[in-house]
């Protein structure tokens, strides 16, 4: 029983990075009223092509978050010379702001915290830019579904505000995130 939770401790990462898009996907679906891409009738049958399609989807909606919407935000990131690899001659991001400050000292308490144990290190920020794409990925495909969604949905009678409100602070969360973990430098 240890190896077990010890090896989906380790792996609790790969879980959310890869698998919780694609039931966050089936589940939006459900609730966005696409009805007709999901068989209402003998679930049983279909419940393997839906099971491999979420997983294929979510692999692809991930695929999407770190090689599209990561990158374009990385790329403004270090244009602003934020990032840490960005930094030539140590110059300060966006001159002397108090949230660099802030940053700075949350990435120094990070380094001081698992400055001994550089495997610490690689799991705590695994898992810290798990949690980044798992939020962010929560935020723009609610946001996509919202848009898209059917008449007479349950996305469609709960309201913009109840969807919108929750996803764009999800989305503002996530980018917060980034910009306190691309300060933190990998031993």
């Amino acid at each position: 029983m240890q190896n077990f939770s010890e090896a989906l401790g380790k792996n609790f990462e790969r879980l959310l990075r890869w698998l919780y898009p694609g039931v966050l996907f089936l589940v939006l679906l459900h609730l966005s009223g696409q009805r007709d891409l999901i068989p209402a009738d003998n679930v049983g049958l279909y419940s393997w092509p839906i099971v491999i399609g979420g997983i294929t989807v979510g692999a692809a909606v991930y695929l999407i978050q770190m090689y599209i919407v990561t990158q374009f935000i990385s790329f403004i990131v270090v244009l602003i010379r934020w990032d840490v690899n960005a930094l030539v001659d140590n110059e300060r991001p966006i001159g002397d702001c108090r949230f660099a400050k802030f940053v700075d000292r949350y990435a120094r308490a990070i380094e001081a915290r698992w400055r001994s144990s550089p495997q610490g290190t690689h799991s705590y920020l695994d898992y810290a830019w798990a949690t980044y794409h798992a939020a962010s990925i929560t935020g723009w495909l609610a946001l996509a579904f919202f848009c898209s969604r059917g008449p007479d949905s349950v996305l469609d009678k709960l309201g913009g505000w109840v969807v919108v409100v929750p996803s764009s602070l999800l989305l503002v969360g996530a980018l917060w995130e980034y910009l306190q973990l691309s300060r933190v430098r990998r031993f």
